[in-house]
């Protein structure tokens, strides 16, 4: 599960493989502020829920990968912290332009009932999964699965945006934002590109929410370019 969570509070989240949970919780980073000012520090939170209502993830080491904040044409910088803190981390801000924040997990195995199983992949839509259960009759099986969770959240530091806002962090799945968030105006669309391993993918249900209407959950599916067609 990926999750990019942009200036305009919607959250968009792409489906390939593997829960978080039962419900498929929604994973994001949660920023102080997304128009930091220069020479502060943002405090950085995780959280993990549904509707943008969720709890606080602590930092643990054990089960990062990459916690970074990268600029354009800058090298990416640790987002620091102790261990067990919540916020999770604290990044410094020293210049003014689009900022993006990136947190990757380590695999984690689980194992979900096969009511839960079936459940999380009908609302996920990951329907390959389900094709494939039904043709080694596995339907009535428990879901065994390996599962990461990176996120994104892009910042206007100093109130610009600018360069950067589509950094590729080069995850094994990313969604890429197309547009400057900080253009966008009521009504616009962002664009947003779907890839897996650096290449574009086709067929990933991407979902997105607003802050303002968090129970409206609005979907659709990459095409052949990786783009969701409602993105264009």
């Amino acid at each position: 599960m990926t999750t990019l969570r942009g200036l305009s509070h919607v959250l968009i989240v792409a489906s390939v493989i593997g829960p978080a949970a039962a419900r498929a919780h929604d994973f994001w980073i949660e920023p102080s502020t997304f128009a930091p000012e220069v020479v502060s520090t943002v405090r950085v939170r995780l959280r993990v829920g549904e509707n943008f209502a969720g709890e606080a993830v602590r930092r643990d080491p054990a089960k990062i990968a990459s916690f970074v904040a990268v600029r354009a044409a800058s090298e990416p910088e640790e987002i620091v912290a102790p261990a067990g803190m919540e916020p999770a981390g604290f990044y410094r801000v020293t210049a003014s332009g689009s900022l993006v924040l990136g947190y990757r997990s380590l695999r984690t195995p689980i194992r979900l009932d096969a009511g839960k199983f079936n459940e999380y992949l009908a609302f996920e839509g990951l329907d390959p999964v389900v094709a494939a259960r039904n043709e080694r009759g596995e339907t009535q099986a428990p879901g065994r699965e390996v599962f990461s969770r990176c996120a994104k959240s892009v910042l206007q530091a100093g109130g610009e945006g600018g360069p950067g806002f589509d950094h590729r962090f080069g995850w094994p799945l990313e969604l890429v934002p197309l547009a400057d968030p900080a253009t966008l105006g009521s009504g616009d669309s962002l664009p947003v590109l779907v890839l897996r391993d650096g290449q574009p993918i086709e067929g990933v249900l991407v979902a997105a929410r607003s802050a303002a209407r968090p129970d409206r959950r609005l979907t659709s599916r990459s095409d052949s370019e990786g783009l969701s067609p409602s993105t264009r």
